[in-house]
């Protein structure tokens, strides 16, 4: 579950520090959510698309991302 395109979405969200670890974005998600396969892989899913259409590595559209602006 845990690769380049969640380590983007939570470090430009400030959910994590640049430096964190997979070990402990894995634990992040273990601990927080119910271990359901299909739950990971429903968040999984999201992620990809949220990162592919939106967080992108070059030239983000931060604007229109959905998760622009809430809360954490």
């Amino acid at each position: 579950m845990i690769d380049a395109y969640t380590k983007r979405i939570l470090s430009r969200h400030y959910l994590i520090p640049e430096e964190t670890t997979y070990e402990e974005m894995q634990e992040l998600f273990m601990d927080n959510l119910p271990r359901k396969t299909k739950l990971y892989n429903e968040y999984h899913a999201l992620i990809v698309k949220c990162a592919k259409h939106f967080c992108l590595a070059k030239n983000p559209r931060c604007k229109e991302c959905p998760l622009n602006g809430l809360n954490w």
